[in-house]
Formats: structure tokens, C-alpha cells, sequence
């Protein structure tokens, strides 16, 4: 509320967005052979992200899916508090980056795994998977069950 009157959380029907801490910016380059980030913004001699982790890059503040890509190598701020990440794939833009991000996946199951569990003692089933992309014949459509 401001002085007693509610505050909506948007602006002539677009959404406000609240960020807390340090905006990091980013932009694609290349690290020898490696696609990279080079992330400006960050604490000084720290380490900033780590191998199998996600960031995502944001065109600008009103972009709320961003581009997510995973880290391939350790990556240290410098001194002054920039970084380059390493990644298995390249960025299509640079911008506002979050590092610690999730991704998603589709999968099939294969087969059914067999129930069977002992009179005593634990158990297991093995899984068969195979991951599903959209552009696949028959295509689907993901859905976010947590929000």
C-alpha cells in the first residue's frame, strides 16, 4: 500500500517486476573454441558458477522466459567482478542474467518396469527413458505443473 491505498503490481496491465541484489549483465563471446558469457556485475574473486549448472539470459525486462544453457567449466569473477562462463551451447543474445536457474526435460518411458518386491529386504525398478523434443512427429505441448 501507498498511504493507505493498495499498489497494484502492474502498470497499465503489464506485470511489475521486483529484483533483489545485483543485476548481471551479459553478453555471448567465445573462449578459445568454447561458447561463453562474459558476466559483468558479479562479487569480486568469487566463484560464480560451477559445472551442470544453468543460467539464463533475459533480452530485457519484460522477457520473463529468458535462454537457458548450461555451464560447462568452473567459472572465477575477476577482481573487478566480471566472469567468462563457459557453456555447452551458445547464447542467441546477451542480457540480464540469472546463474542457478532450472531447466526442463520430456522424456518417454520406454517400458514398464516390473513389480515385483520381496517378502523382506528392499527392492528397485529400473526405468527406461528417452528424452522428447516438441518438434518430434506427433509434438506436444509442456506443461508446468508447479505453478
Amino acid at each position: 500500500t501507498s498511504g493507505g491505498v493498495d499498489w497494484d503490481w502492474d502498470d497499465a496491465g503489464v506485470p511489475l517486476l521486483l529484483y533483489e541484489g545485483r543485476v548481471l549483465e551479459g553478453v555471448p563471446v567465445m573462449d578459445g573454441i568454447w561458447d561463453a558469457v562474459r558476466v559483468t556485475g558479479l562479487p569480486p574473486a568469487t566463484r560464480v558458477a560451477r559445472p551442470g549448472e544453468f543460467l539464463a539470459v533475459y533480452a530485457d525486462d519484460t522477457d520473463v522466459t529468458g535462454e537457458v544453457v548450461q555451464v560447462l567449466a568452473p567459472a572465477v569473477s575477476s577482481a573487478a567482478g566480471v566472469a567468462t562462463i563457459r557453456l555447452f551451447s551458445p547464447l542467441g543474445a546477451g542480457g540480464r542474467v540469472n546463474i542457478g536457474v532450472s531447466d526442463t526435460g520430456v522424456f518417454r518411458q520406454l517400458e514398464t518396469p516390473r513389480a515385483v518386491q520381496p517378502l523382506g529386504g528392499d527392492w528397485s525398478y529400473t526405468w527406461s527413458f528417452r528424452e522428447v523434443f516438441a518438434d518430434e512427429a506427433g509434438g506436444f505441448a509442456e506443461r508446468d505443473p508447479w505453478s
